[in-house]
């Protein structure tokens, strides 16, 4: 095999070539997402250039989830309760995970027990896959279909090559962006489907309304199976309860707090932040069909739900609420959260409320805010609620940054290349950030209000606003993008989970 004188870095540098460049981003845009209709039919025809059918998945007993917001904690939950439930004469549970998008290295997105594969078998699998697609590519071209899948559908196709190699006891799948139209939605049989809680996001796919935006994540629901959904708003409720009508779905489960039960109302999340109860409480709901279904166990058996709340308790999931402390400056710790929309950056203020609240004398009372979202998103809508939501509390600095790792572009990761949103050097977007932020809080002191290059530089700047010798220690907040928290992880020197 021809994959075997490939290292990681070739497999991510050819990956990156599959990316959907910024101009037929526009015209996906522009055609209101009805270029994705023909998703489905073309990840079908790849799926079968790969020698499978969309019947080989069912072996892999999938529980799908689609939604807006926390859709890749629930999947983080699903994973830790099941890898930790003990079931009778069964060994342990192996699990595969996809997931995106990724945070430091693209091998995240495809986990096997938990874990992002290694770079061997990452490399293993992902040329075993591409190979298959430059066998078939000319027979293609006859037919006029594309060569090669695009990023996304090449990674869904590869994981689910990956967990049928693997021979993996569920597969946990994550929708990207919609749900009707996704790469992930050639699933024909899953365990259960889950939807996490809805927002408004990614409208120029999905339409503008809360109701349209639940048509397409209600679009994974399938004939006889189990649909569990978070407690959403009336109307994203209502028409998910249509679809399940019209898909035939097994029944729906809406699920509840699930310190409602008496075993759960003192647990500790392993996640941190309020929002993780609605997150952990859809998981506990699909894990609950899932071993019913395959396993004929009750999750609250007392064996198995030891494994339950060993699960919730232990979930790691990075990026999201995640606590990171300085190795150079080790009076700094890092409050990172990939938060991208209203809901989740409110989520994410209310979660650095508590830090705040939380944190003891020794901490200095003056907090920085590092800020950047994907092109295209409102700034000024964005940044709102951190204004907003923060008081009485305000921060004494905000860094307006890149997600570009490093300033010389030769030491910058391949795994951080993306052509759909190449950054500007002209800084504009980050500009636009500062004058949104500037119309907000018109108080707010202009000298302290800074618009950086990269994250590399960003870092250096906290560490100047942020001595050592004031004998004091200091809370970051970096939100607005997981691309921009994966950028400051990768610089601040952390490991890969």
């Amino acid at each position: 095999m021809e994959y075997q004188n490939k290292t990681y870095n070739d497999a991510v540098e050819t990956l990156n070539s599959l990316q959907t460049n910024a101009k037929i981003l526009e015209l996906i845009k522009k055609s209101r997402g009805n270029i994705n209709k023909y998703s489905l039919p073309e990840t079908l025809d790849f799926l079968r250039r790969l020698n499978y059918e969309p019947k080989d998945l069912n072996k892999l007993n999938i529980i799908h989830v689609a939604g807006t917001k926390g859709k890749g904690s629930t999947c983080a939950f699903c994973n830790t309760i099941l890898r930790n439930v003990s079931i009778p004469n069964k060994k342990q549970l192996k699990t595969g995970l996809y997931s995106s998008p990724h945070i430091m290295e693209v091998r995240e997105r495809i986990r096997i027990n938990g874990e992002p594969l290694s770079k061997e078998l990452f490399t293993k699998y992902f040329f075993e896959t591409y190979e298959m697609f430059e066998k078939t590519k000319e027979e293609a071209v006859k037919k006029e279909q594309p060569e090669k899948p695009t990023y996304f559908r090449f990674l869904t196709l590869m994981a689910f090559h990956t967990f049928i190699k693997e021979n993996v006891d569920v597969a946990i799948i994550e929708c990207g962006m919609g749900g009707e139209y996704d790469s992930t939605n050639i699933i024909e049989k899953p365990v259960v489907c889950a939807i996490t809680s809805l927002g408004i996001d990614h409208q120029h796919v999905l339409g503008n309304t809360l109701k349209e935006i639940a048509w397409h994540k209600s679009g994974i629901i399938k004939n006889d199976v189990p649909v569990i959904s978070a407690n959403q708003l009336p109307e994203a409720l209502e028409v998910i309860k249509e679809r399940n009508n019209e898909l035939h779905g097994k029944e729906l489960i809406v699920a509840e707090d699930l310190r409602n039960n008496a075993i759960f109302k003192d647990i500790k999340l392993g996640l941190s932040g309020e929002h993780q109860f609605i997150n952990a409480s859809v998981a506990l709901q699909a894990c609950k069909q899932f071993l019913q279904s395959q396993y004929n166990v009750n999750i609250f058996d007392n064996e198995i739900v030891k494994g339950v709340i060993k699960g919730l308790e232990t979930t790691n999931w990075p990026g999201r609420a995640q606590v990171f402390y300085d190795k150079e400056q080790t009076n700094i710790k890092w409050n990172l959260d990939g938060a991208h929309t209203v809901e989740s950056l409110e989520a994410c203020t209310k979660w650095f409320k508590q830090v705040i609240e939380s944190a003891d004398d020794s901490y200095s009372k003056e907090y920085t805010l590092i800020f950047n979202c994907t092109n295209g998103r409102q700034g000024i809508v964005l940044l709102k609620p951190i204004i907003d939501f923060i008081k009485p509390y305000t921060f004494k600095n905000v860094i307006f940054t890149t997600n570009t790792p490093f300033s010389k572009t030769d030491s910058n990761i391949k795994d951080f290349q993306n052509f759909a949103h190449p950054e500007d050097e002209n800084l504009s977007l980050q500009i636009e950030l500062k004058e949104a932020w500037e119309t907000l809080d018109p108080d707010f002191p202009k000298e302290n209000i800074h618009v950086v290059n990269c994250i590399e530089t960003a870092v250096k700047t906290v560490h100047n606003l942020c001595p050592s010798s004031t004998n004091l220690k200091y809370n970051i907040l970096t939100t607005g993008s997981l691309h921009l928290v994966g950028g400051f992880l990768t610089v601040l020197g952390a490991e890969v989970v």
